[in-house]
């Protein structure tokens, strides 16, 4: 979501996380905590060395206590500049946001015609930079464990490729974020590989006509 105003917005809490869209690296996230609401969280997570219990403290420590948290791994705080300077030398936030929103319709509306199938969101009224569409995959066939490692197992292991899988309101569906490094032709061919991995399930199943 771009051009978020915090000051204007005013929540009451803000997090999110910094991998994935801001291509920095995993386990790194951003919280914003009004100082109105600071008083409310009473440890940083993990508890910092600078805990203080509620009671004892003369002064706020809120910043402090996030500042360090002991021994893990700052290498993802550290990506995070980079990631921006990254995405700045792209174009910036609304060019990246402009494409990956207009790959995520097309690619949507691609992949819903090699699968025979539709986009949950036909008007892409409700659709950001991820796009959801139906499998050639039984309706009446409800979600397994087995389904479920059946389709990963084929596609992580065999194909090489992988796009999310859920079952929702009586229909399969796959669900495929639009990223800077994706292209139409990535679409094409996770429909392609979706095709053999529904059909080879279904026949594991024995529920192939």
């Amino acid at each position: 979501e771009t051009d978020i105003n915090l000051s204007e917005a005013q929540p009451d809490f803000w997090i999110s996380n910094c991998h994935k869209w801001l291509s920095a690296k995993r386990s790194v996230a951003v919280l914003y905590v009004p100082r109105r609401n600071q008083h409310i969280v009473k440890s940083s997570i993990p508890t910092s060395y600078s805990y203080v219990s509620p009671a004892d403290r003369k002064n706020a420590n809120f910043a402090i206590q996030w500042e360090w948290n002991g021994t893990i791994d700052y290498t993802p705080f550290l990506s995070v500049a980079p990631a921006l300077d990254f995405r700045n030398w792209l174009g910036g936030e609304h060019k990246i946001n402009e494409y990956c929103h207009d790959l995520a319709l097309k690619g949507g509306k691609r992949l819903a015609e090699i699968l025979g199938t539709r986009v949950m969101d036909p008007e892409g009224d409700l659709t950001l930079n991820m796009v959801n569409v139906e499998l050639p995959f039984p309706r009446g066939v409800k979600p397994t464990q087995e389904i479920d490692l059946k389709f990963k197992e084929k596609l992580l292991r065999k194909h090489k490729a992988y796009s999310a899988h859920f079952y929702h309101n009586g229909c399969w569906w796959t669900r495929c974020s639009a990223q800077i490094w994706n292209e139409l032709g990535d679409f094409e061919k996770i429909g392609k590989v979706w095709l053999s991995v529904c059909t080879e399930t279904l026949e594991e199943l024995g529920l192939k006509d």
